[in-house]
């Protein structure tokens, strides 16, 4: 799912930079197709989210932690975004703020395949280093009643 979110998002970054200063006609529309891959990009990752903060928390506080998911992403990351996108945006233009996201989103790709990478080589490596446990016949368990 996070592969996939990624991935739309950076397209979404490239399609904003074509329909702006590739495509030489002045047609504002061409964005709406380009604007389709936010669904596909904040489905995964919202869906992704509120799986993981469902699994990590602790039992009856489910709600609580996806109250905590929705005032991070909504208040604390569109502060931040709107802040830091707005000092870049003001600094360097339209066009490195949304290079800069898509390379960010890259970057964030390449990140999350190597975790993922690392985490499936130590879980089998876990695993192989489990030994089977032995199974023991009941009639060699002597009971002390006996």
């Amino acid at each position: 799912k996070k592969i996939i979110s990624h991935v739309a998002f950076i397209l979404r970054m490239v399609g904003y930079l074509v329909v702006v200063h590739v495509i030489p006609w002045d047609i504002p529309w061409l964005i709406l197709p380009v604007e389709l891959l936010h669904g596909i990009h904040f489905a995964p990752l919202w869906t992704s989210a509120v799986s993981v903060v469902t699994k990590l928390a602790p039992l009856g506080l489910e709600a609580s932690a996806q109250g905590g998911l929705s005032a991070t992403y909504v208040g604390l990351g569109y502060g931040i975004g709107y802040i830091v996108g707005g000092l870049v945006y003001n600094q360097f233009g339209f066009v490195q703020l949304y290079a800069a996201n898509g390379l960010l989103m890259i970057a964030l790709l390449m990140f999350s395949c190597c975790n993922a990478l690392v985490l499936r080589i130590v879980r089998r490596k876990q695993e192989q280093s489990l030994k089977p446990v032995e199974e023991v016949p009941l009639s060699s368990i002597q009971s002390d009643n006996a």
